[in-house]
């Protein structure tokens, strides 16, 4: 506690007080697995807020420093997080990806290229009919249409949202029979 001294008593950070309270951050990560106590050295902590901020920074730069020095030419490129979407021609998408994964050790890329004119990207179907992309909803082979069991420890208000699901007519958020039962608890 002694490093953040002085800090709370002003009001803006310089640059490099900032950066002395990201490195405490960053350099104060432990955890606890199988009764063993450990120190994690690289990364950001899982679950932390400022490794959000983090790896946004980080995949913004690392798209700048990519994306604007590549000689292929991208049709589209969009990323939510770490998932991206990309258009480009297939003779290039081989070394596009090599490119990309040659460019920093700690990121790196997989690719699933279009089957029958189709790619999941995140919960859409991206449908390629002629020039122009079609969009639906796509769920996994795996779902089991259960997001939340509604005696399960979650903000009342997720349930909330999860039931007003079921009344409008929709999918059940909740496990089979537990709905009808959330209902008269909320």
């Amino acid at each position: 506690m002694e490093e953040t001294r002085g800090f709370l008593d002003n009001e803006e950070l310089s640059t490099s007080e900032l950066m002395r309270l990201v490195n405490l951050c960053l350099d104060s990560t432990f955890f606890n697995y199988r009764d063993t106590v450990y120190h994690q050295r690289i990364g950001t902590p899982m679950g932390s807020p400022i490794s959000v901020i983090l790896a946004e920074i980080t995949m913004q730069r690392f798209e700048d420093e990519v994306l604007f020095t590549t000689p292929i030419s991208l049709k589209l490129w969009t990323r939510y997080k770490d998932n991206v979407f990309a258009i480009l021609k297939e003779r290039d998408v081989d070394g596009f990806l090599e490119q990309l994964n040659g460019k920093h050790e700690a990121i790196q890329f997989e690719m699933e290229k279009e089957a029958e004119r189709e790619l999941p990207f995140l919960d859409v179907m991206v449908k390629r009919v002629g020039d122009i992309l079609v969009t639906s909803v796509y769920r996994k082979a795996t779902r089991t249409d259960r997001l939340l069991d509604f005696d399960s420890d979650h903000p009342i208000c997720h349930k909330k949202c999860g039931e007003n699901v079921v009344e409008q007519g929709g999918e059940s958020l909740f496990h089979r029979g537990v709905a009808e039962r959330g209902k008269k608890q909320v």
